[in-house]
């Protein structure tokens, strides 16, 4: 499947949502051909500190999310809003630049993990996650509805809101299963609790 690639330091995955001021003349090309076409693009993980040559080097294997447009406004100035939202991940199996500097990847398709009932000692996260949303609601607005009960939809959203690694990211994508995203981030926010408790003694 060929893809145009857009590299962005925030992550979004399948079922995630997102909005985004497009301005480059490379990505405004990019949506016109997408809604012409009725395709999506590729969302490409990179780090914020990457340079702008380090962008458009995206190494062949990496993990992209496979994004469609499902709102689109011409701002006044000819830019463009979007919002998009998750499709599924894909790998980028071969990558070129268009003479606008546009990257075009060839991808693979993987299979999106299967839905799984969020477990009782992952209610926490639950809670923290709604807690975000409150103190969010700008992000909480873009979803019409929380499937909190839905483990793989509660890995996808911690991994896009926690400043972890792309480095991790790639690695918990990578994964047959949503099950060790799981269990690494429950260790996580149990270390988070143990030093807050610390702190509060």
């Amino acid at each position: 499947m060929q893809l145009a690639a857009f590299p962005l330091a925030s992550h979004l995955f399948p079922g995630g949502i997102m909005q985004l001021r497009i301005f480059e003349p490379r990505y405004v090309r990019m949506v016109k051909e997408c809604c012409a076409q009725q395709c999506g693009f590729a969302l490409a993980m990179i780090e914020e500190q990457h340079t702008e040559a380090e962008k458009q080097m995206l190494a062949l294997g990496t993990l992209a999310t496979h994004v469609k447009i499902i709102d689109f406004d011409q701002l006044e100035d000819g830019f463009f809003s979007i919002t998009i939202q998750g499709v599924e991940r894909v790998k980028i199996h071969d990558i070129r630049g268009d003479d606008d500097g546009l990257l075009v990847a060839q991808t693979i398709p993987l299979t999106n993990w299967a839905p799984s009932e969020t477990p009782s000692h992952a209610q926490s996260m639950v809670l923290k996650l709604k807690a975000f949303f409150r103190s969010n609601p700008e992000y909480a607005a873009l979803y019409p509805h929380f499937d909190y009960q839905n483990a793989v939809w509660l890995c996808y959203r911690w991994l896009e809101i926690l400043p972890l690694s792309c480095q991790q990211k790639q690695s918990l994508l990578s994964r047959d299963s949503h099950q060790d995203t799981l269990r690494f981030l429950q260790a996580l926010f149990q270390q988070i609790d143990e030093q807050d408790a610390e702190h509060d003694e």
